[in-house]
């Protein structure tokens, strides 16, 4: 067999000095070593570990030499199992710790393959007995010395050349699906810690939410009430200042009324609707403030005013919009452009709704749909109207994303059709 198809990569090194040793692994090895740097620290190695060690030298003088230095078979005798050991309780960290750019490439690989190849060839016709009093031959071949104690044998029964037949057929088979395996669970705590974090987060909310509908609600009731009727006992300097605090008290219900509907929202009613004019609609809404602000908002997409059928709850859909819209007005301040896309193909409806305002960091991006971020730390004010967007969204089977950028930033809006 080519040395270049009976190897299957390198070992971490064998430092003696300042000189570096490089010995390979057989590529039948592989999976033994694959799932050995994958257990438990206390978890014995299997047969198939046993097996690789008993039948690739180099990887058997690796480990031998390794374990010495980690103090494991100084002297006395040693098992396979015993190294098998050590492997699963420091195979993962030698691996992780190496600098694998300093292993050998080009000629200097081949070359040192082709002896490591002869010297595999002659080990196999060894007794396994005698493998350690020969180990200066593949210590001498990677320009080293040999570390290991002249005390040291291994220990083995008689029936172990027969357990440990040579295989020239690795299991790299059950290796690959035990990493899916561990890569499928990994995914799923992930989604279960997901879920956890989400229904935490909407219990603080739904109690946080009640209890300041209790206790500031009324209040805020009663300060707007009392506003109004001084609107018109006050100058016209004062009314302006007056219609400022029902302004503010509206905002704060509003904000309580979102928190709400985050924690606990209402059953979406769907009909069949024209989303083109649902968004006009919004757009017509705002008009008054936008223009007092200068701020214009364009609307692209489907320009020949065709209408566009979708099926959902038109009237919460038109919120969420409305939100997006509302928060790129706050962003921008005065003068500036908002342009709002809508497309639409045979899987699902995009509404994306782009602004002049101050960019939006990463970390804000990600954080943005939480009903305990504002984001008026970072310059971009980003409030509860995100939130109860993302949830009307995600009543609609769909999602938001506010896409990170140093000038403006761009938020949209995807639901599949048909949901």
């Amino acid at each position: 067999m080519p040395a270049t198809t009976r190897y299957s990569g390198w070992l971490p090194p064998i430092r003696d000095g300042g000189s570096t040793g490089w010995l390979a692994f057989k590529t039948t090895s592989f999976a033994a070593i694959n799932g050995a740097v994958a257990c438990e620290p206390a978890v014995s190695a299997g047969d198939s570990l046993r097996r690789s060690l008993a039948n690739d030298p180099a990887l058997f003088m690796f480990t031998l030499a390794a374990a010495s230095c980690d103090g494991v078979c100084c002297a006395g005798s040693t098992t396979l199992t015993q190294l098998g050991d050590w492997w699963c309780r420091h195979g993962r960290s030698l691996w992780r710790d190496t600098d694998w750019l300093a292993a050998p490439m080009g000629a200097a690989a081949t070359d040192q393959l082709s002896r490591l190849a002869e010297l595999d060839d002659y080990f196999q016709l060894l007794p396994r007995g005698r493998w350690i009093s020969e180990a200066d031959l593949w210590f001498t071949a990677i320009g080293i010395r040999n570390p290991l104690a002249d005390s040291v044998e291994l220990d083995g029964d008689s029936g172990e050349d027969s357990r440990f037949a040579v295989e020239e057929f690795a299991d790299a088979h059950l290796a690959i699906a035990s990493q899916i395996r561990s890569d499928d669970n990994q995914h799923v705590r992930n989604e279960m810690f997901a879920v956890a974090v989400e229904t935490a987060k909407r219990e603080l909310a739904h109690s946080l939410a009640y209890g300041l509908s209790h206790e500031i609600n009324n209040p805020l009731a009663n300060i707007s009430t009392r506003a109004q009727a001084l609107q018109t006992r006050v100058t016209a300097e004062l009314s302006d200042s007056v219609q400022r605090i029902v302004d503010q008290t509206s905002r704060a219900h509003a904000m309580i009324a979102d928190l709400m509907f985050y924690a606990n929202p209402t059953p979406i009613q769907p009909s069949e609707f024209d989303l083109r004019e649902r968004v006009e609609l919004v757009i017509s809404s705002l008009a008054e403030i936008a223009e007092r602000l200068g701020v214009d908002i364009q609307l692209a997409g489907a320009v020949d005013g065709a209408p566009m059928s979708v099926t959902g709850d038109a009237e919460m859909i038109g919120e969420a919009i409305a939100a997006l819209v509302r928060n790129s007005i706050e962003a921008i301040g005065i003068d500036g452009t908002i342009r709002i896309d809508v497309t639409q193909d045979r899987a699902q409806v995009q509404i994306s709704v782009a602004d002049s305002g101050p960019g939006i960091s990463a970390n804000a991006a990600k954080m943005a749909m939480s009903p305990y971020y504002s984001g008026r730390e970072a310059g971009r004010g980003l409030g509860l109207g995100l939130c109860r967007a993302d949830r009307i969204v995600r009543l609609h089977g769909g999602s938001l994303q506010l896409t990170p950028a140093l000038a403006g930033c761009v938020a949209t809006i995807v639901i599949p059709l048909g949901n």
